[in-house]
């Protein structure tokens, strides 16, 4: 296998010199970052321990079939909700892990187990014989391919977010993706871009395939409406909610920031709170206070913007629950910007773990319509509000037409539907779906 992968890499590295020397700039750019991705991959060859232990453990003939091994260099709610679905269904679920997240993983894995690089988690899931490997990426980086090439059995990709449908310059990352996504036994995506990649940049995608969505708690995983956040309130107060990942102006993030529409809503007498994403939960306090300086400024002088401090996943929904509406918008949209951080294939295709927040809490949810996917799942049970200027301007009386039992009603059927515990018989199917295919052979 070494001298085949040896004799590749000389073999393209003439193709590429030749037709670099040719090529048009453009090109040569594009040529150049491919190259490099590919010796990223071929370099991922040189462990042999580690790569021998995944080919002894592929070998296994005996697979538990009802153990899972979660993948994962940043375990988020998304693991950690799946992991709480096959376990109500009987399931173990072993997570191998680098870095810690905010959250007790102990409450939703069986196993738990820490590495250091992508050769320590091949080696430490060589240990096991699941029926599924599940390797989840925020795009993709080296335990992700490491997985996808030395297969310890079969290995599920899933990334959060597909690389080309965004403008930023991600390096390797792009090549990286396409590899995983085309090479793995199988793809679990949680939205529509893979769809688009597909169809624009041609991805050869495995015969596997699910689209398994963001989807609630349903009042479950740890979730206790027993110690919500008790909001003050004078009579006909409303209390909008951001919580997740947004643009912060003061680091570029202009075009899906949040500052202008928490003007709007400090001018319509609407209280909007904020619950920045979770990477910010161990920020020291003077960073944070740099970054939200233009949010807290806002803050002092309305009263009416709270910019609260991150908190731990598993409670999110206690936190927001007794606010009035969750917010998910891109503010370009909605004054008629363009775009720059991201395409509008992107928003039109991704899904968003925040709406299933906002709908555990029992919140209908602002969106803007350019969110496609996120925006048809809502509107199907009637609890989508259509972000526009006009709605801003005149956001008390147009949001007051929500509050009403109709909408709750709504709400609690569209959660029940987007539960986990209703969708997760789905993922068994493919898990064993894709474990009795048999799957391609890795290098």
């Amino acid at each position: 296998m070494a001298d085949r992968e040896k004799f590749l890499s000389v073999v393209c590295e003439g193709i590429y010199r030749g037709l670099r020397r040719v090529a048009p700039a453009r090109l040569k750019r594009l040529l150049l970052r491919t190259r490099q991705a590919e010796k990223a991959i071929v370099a991922l060859s040189h462990k042999p321990g580690a790569v021998a232990k995944a080919k002894r453990a592929r070998r296994q003939i005996w697979r538990d079939p009802q153990l899972v091994v979660f993948v994962s260099n940043t375990p988020r709610a998304r693991e950690a909700k799946v992991a709480y679905g096959l376990k109500s269904m009987g399931w173990r679920v072993v997570l191998l892990h680098k870095e810690q997240p905010n959250f007790d993983l102990f409450e939703f894995f069986d196993e738990i187990k820490t590495y250091g690089n992508e050769w320590q988690a091949l080696s430490l899931a060589g240990e096991y014989s699941p029926l599924i490997y599940h390797v989840f990426s925020l795009m993709a980086d080296k335990t992700a391919v490491a997985f996808v090439k030395h297969r310890p059995g079969r290995v599920i990709f899933e990334g959060n977010d597909i690389t080309q449908t965004l403008t930023a310059d991600l390096g390797e990352t792009p090549q990286w993706q396409r590899y995983c996504l085309e090479n793995a036994d199988g793809v679990s995506s949680r939205d529509l871009q893979l769809q688009h990649v597909k169809r624009k940049w041609g991805y050869r995608l495995p015969e596997k395939l699910i689209l398994f969505a963001e989807y609630c708690w349903d009042a479950q995983g740890g979730q206790d409406s027993q110690n919500a956040r008790q909001v003050e309130r004078k009579n006909g107060e409303l209390h909008v909610v951001l919580c997740g990942n947004f643009g912060i102006e003061r680091l570029g993030g202009q075009e899906w920031g949040y500052l202008d529409i928490a003007r709007e809503f400090s001018a319509a007498g609407v209280h909007f709170h904020i619950y920045p994403h979770w990477s910010w939960y161990a920020a020291p306090r003077w960073r944070f206070e740099e970054v939200f300086c233009d949010y807290l400024e806002l803050q002092r002088k309305t009263g009416l913007i709270h910019l609260h401090p991150c908190v731990r996943m598993d409670q999110v929904v206690n936190e927001i629950r007794n606010y009035d509406f969750g917010i998910n918008v891109i503010r370009a949209t909605i004054y008629g910007a363009g775009l720059s951080n991201y395409t509008s294939a992107h928003h039109r295709y991704c899904g968003s773990g925040r709406n299933m927040d906002y709908l555990d809490a029992g919140l209908p949810v602002i969106l803007t319509k350019d969110l496609a996917f996120q925006y048809a799942m809502l509107a199907r049970y009637g609890v989508a509000i259509e972000a526009t200027p006009v709605m801003l301007q005149n956001a008390r009386e147009r949001l007051q037409q929500f509050l009403t039992p109709e909408v709750k009603q709504q709400i609690r059927k569209a959660r029940t539907h987007y539960s986990i515990q209703c969708q997760i018989s789905r993922l068994l199917r493919f898990y064993q779906s894709v474990a009795n295919n048999g799957g391609a052979d890795a290098g």
